[in-house]
């Protein structure tokens, strides 16, 4: 995929996202607004020490699930 294309589909996520809906090939409006909201609104931010304990307790279950 060429670097114009990859642009110019991230424009029309983009686009999607602002404007909270897109219409299909079969030409349907598909509402998406909702699950922005849901989206935006279950969003949280992790700070770095505890992504890195979360990426250690995954590792490790990971590792007890191979025994």
């Amino acid at each position: 995929m060429s670097r114009t294309t990859r642009a110019e589909l991230g424009q029309r996520a983009l686009s999607i996202i602002e404007q909270g809906a897109y219409q299909s090939r079969r030409g349907v409006m598909v509402n998406i607004s909702a699950d922005l909201q849901r989206c935006v609104a279950a969003t949280e931010l992790w700070p770095e020490p505890d992504l890195l304990q979360l990426r250690q307790q995954l590792l490790q279950q990971e590792v007890l699930s191979r025994c």
